[in-house]
């Protein structure tokens, strides 16, 4: 598939998520939907735009046309060398943020383990508990549990804290932002991605207060968050007991969890059926000018589709148009490239497919020609015309 498809329409999925959130679920107290709500649509907007719709009543079998050879005779000058691509220019600028990005990542996890190999515990509940005296975050990263300023808490608060962080611990939490790191890392230029992580975060932090202010007084509580708000730092790849969110907690603690009304679920569908559709129209359209047609392209033809004016005037088209791509000709790259297609019986060219490539470049420019073919004289078949499928080899040769 179309890579540059693929982002347009998995960015449309993480915006439309955005929207829905944002226009019905904001402020919402029944977080057990809401995490689950933003982590299939995460998801869902990285795999719908994978999905195809095909036709599987494919024949097996081609008509190949005789080969044609593309040299590179004099097409330097053409095109200038230092001409500005933009498309490399783009492609070399989101790489360079994968690789920024990844870095990042990958250093801060490393960073953070090598912290916890250091470090000595004690085990409570099952859980690594590590007390650091000094200025520290307080925060859990599956099964540790580390509480920063330690010698300024009692071990009542030390106890609700471990509490706190056991409950993401298990509700899993910790995945769930290495999915979101990920999304940062592949999308990190969409600041919808980065909006998405918070609110994530955000309901992380409400499910454990929730479950916390069940076996503790909520005032009480309410005060431990502050204090230990006053004395924590910021620790990146890990689920905090305390960060900016302190005042949205308090607030939530004190607010009334309601279910979420019928008419907002039923809202979020015509979202859900706007990206679906939207991921998949080009194919439904292929699909449906196939079922349309009612017929099945033919491999065996009385008579074979012709090129207006024979292959001779084919020969002279192809070999007008094609370009051997720069970067193949600095590399020395040679090859085969099968383009597949179908001569529909108005003499249209349809369904243009690399059967069989070389590289991405060469395989663009034969599919750039051979999309580009006027109309030809239909296939028949005891006189009626018919589709036909056929197949061109193109050899790229220095």
């Amino acid at each position: 598939m179309n890579v540059i498809i693929y982002f347009i329409e998995a960015n449309i999925g993480l915006i439309l998520l955005y929207l829905v959130y944002r226009l019905l679920l904001e402020h919402e107290t029944q977080f057990s939907f809401l995490r689950p709500f933003l982590l299939v649509g995460i998801i869902g907007s990285l795999l719908i735009p994978l999905v195809k719709i095909t036709n599987e009543n494919l024949v097996s079998g081609m008509i190949l046309l005789p080969e044609i050879t593309v040299g590179f005779i004099n097409q330097m000058q053409l095109k200038p060398s230092t001409s500005f691509d933009l498309m490399e220019t783009l492609t070399l600028f989101y790489f360079s943020g994968i690789f920024i990005f990844s870095s990042q990542f990958i250093f801060k996890l490393i960073k953070l383990i090598f912290f916890l190999m250091r470090s000595k515990y004690t085990i409570k509940n099952g859980l690594k508990v590590i007390e650091i005296s000094k200025g520290f975050a307080t925060f859990s990263f599956f099964n540790y549990v580390i509480i920063g300023n330690a010698d300024s808490l009692g071990s009542f608060e030390k106890d609700q804290i471990i509490l706190h962080e056991s409950t993401h611990l298990k509700l899993l939490h910790t995945l769930d932002l290495f999915l979101l790191e990920f999304l940062k890392i592949i999308f990190w230029f969409n600041p919808i991605v980065y909006t998405l992580s918070n609110k994530l975060i955000a309901i992380h932090e409400f499910q454990a207060d929730e479950v916390s202010v069940r076996n503790y007084d909520s005032n009480q509580y309410c005060s431990l968050l502050a204090k230990v708000a006053l004395m924590s730092a910021d620790i990146p790849l890990a689920n905090h007991f305390s960060n900016s969110l302190t005042l949205k907690r308090i607030t939530m603690m004190k607010t009334k969890k309601t279910k979420i009304k019928m008419w907002k679920l039923l809202a979020m569908l015509p979202a859900l059926t706007l990206f679906v559709l939207t991921s998949t129209a080009q194919d439904i359209s292929k699909t449906k000018s196939k079922v349309n047609a009612q017929e099945t392209p033919l491999t065996t033809v009385e008579q074979m589709p012709e090129f207006i004016g024979g292959m001779d005037a084919m020969f002279t088209y192809l070999s007008k148009e094609l370009k051997y791509p720069e970067n193949a000709v600095k590399d020395k790259t040679e090859g085969k490239v099968f383009i597949e297609f179908i001569v529909e019986k108005d003499g249209t060219i349809t369904d243009q497919k690399v059967l069989k490539g070389v590289t991405a470049e060469m395989n663009s420019e034969a599919l750039r020609v051979v999309s580009a073919f006027p109309k030809w004289k239909p296939g028949k078949n005891k006189g009626v015309d018919v589709p036909v499928k056929m197949v061109l080899p193109i050899n790229f040769k220095l």
